[in-house]
């Protein structure tokens, strides 16, 4: 049987995660689909996966495809959780390739 517990006891106790407070302040102001590709792939081969993941997000709103940006975004996607999402890129990629 469970003991009631006293009032002290009820309390929550919350402990601080550490994470990264730096926001991303830079825009992108690259044009061109190239450099895009270019800079997104150099950011996630250097371990900079949430500048890398916000470019290749930028580099799918334009419109642009390809199978090398899907496949990475796909990768990242599935590693945060969102496998449906990861499942549409990974898709395309195949497809495309």
């Amino acid at each position: 049987m469970n003991k009631p517990l006293k009032s002290d006891q009820r309390k929550v106790q919350t402990f601080p995660i550490p994470f990264p407070v730096e926001k991303i302040s830079e825009t992108i102001s690259i044009n061109s689909k190239e450099e895009i590709i270019n800079k997104a792939i150099s950011l996630h081969l250097n371990g900079n996966i949430l500048d890398a993941e916000k470019y290749y997000s930028y580099f799918c709103e334009q419109g642009f495809s390809d199978p090398r940006v899907f496949c990475n975004y796909g990768t990242i996607l599935m590693k945060s959780g969102a496998l449906k999402e990861s499942e549409l890129y990974t898709r395309m990629a195949i497809k495309l390739k």
